[in-house]
Order: structure tokens, then C-alpha cells, then sequence
């Protein structure tokens, strides 16, 4: 990919010009990026469940949070994400400190458990 070296890649795995994009806007939301809408709402998800940047491919869990985190800090924009709607208390408590301790302390987190879970047009509404 043109600006981006395969040395560096796995620091920053994002296209230079897209990162430039985002920083136009003030708040990305990672509802699609980490596929909030994939779980279902019986599902009971675990932090050990998580999208890793391990995974061959993120288009089975989603972006790992850890790359969600990385592109807000990188383009400067506060974050709006999406707790799916299972995740166990412990999932909670692990992604609470991991945002605490990762995000730019002068950005804004915003949560959203599920994605508009009083509506019926996604399996992971309730």
C-alpha cells in the first residue's frame, strides 16, 4: 500500500491519506469496524473473545479494539463505540480500562451497548 512500509506496518497499519480523512470529523463510530451487529443477543461475549490483531482475517470478529483505539488516537477524533450486547461484566471492566489507559486523554469516549437495541433490523438488537 502506497505510505506505508512493510517495517511499519504492524505499528501502524493505516493508510496515511484515510487517517488525513478522518481527522476532518470529530467522532468516528467503530459499530461497523468491530461488527457489533454480528452478535447475537443471547450471546454471552467474553474479553478472551475479543478481535485480536492475531486473527487471519477481521472481517470474522471485527477490527481489533486495540486498531479502533490506535486510528482515533492517530486522526484525533473522539470515538463512539459499541459494547455488543452480551459482553460479559468482565468484557466491560477489561475494555473500560483498556479505553481509560489507551485513548487520548483529550478525546471523548462515548458507549453505546448493542446498537439501537429497542429496534429489530439487526440480529444484535435485542
Amino acid at each position: 500500500m502506497p505510505g506505508v512500509s512493510p517495517a511499519t506496518a504492524d505499528a501502524f497499519p493505516f493508510y496515511p491519506p484515510f487517517v488525513d480523512l478522518l481527522s476532518n470529523f470529530t467522532t468516528i463510530r467503530a459499530m461497523d469496524l468491530t461488527l457489533t451487529n454480528h452478535a447475537l443477543p443471547n450471546d454471552r461475549i467474553d474479553w478472551s473473545e475479543r478481535p485480536l490483531r492475531s486473527d487471519r482475517t477481521y472481517t470474522i470478529r471485527g477490527m481489533p479494539y486495540e486498531d479502533v483505539v490506535q486510528l482515533a488516537n492517530a486522526a484525533g477524533v473522539n470515538l463512539w463505540f459499541n459494547i455488543p450486547y452480551g459482553a460479559t461484566d468482565g468484557f466491560v471492566a477489561n475494555l473500560s480500562a483498556y479505553m481509560r489507559d489507551t485513548l487520548r486523554p483529550d478525546l471523548q469516549l462515548a458507549i453505546e451497548v448493542g446498537n439501537e437495541i429497542w429496534g429489530t433490523l439487526f440480529p444484535g438488537e435485542y
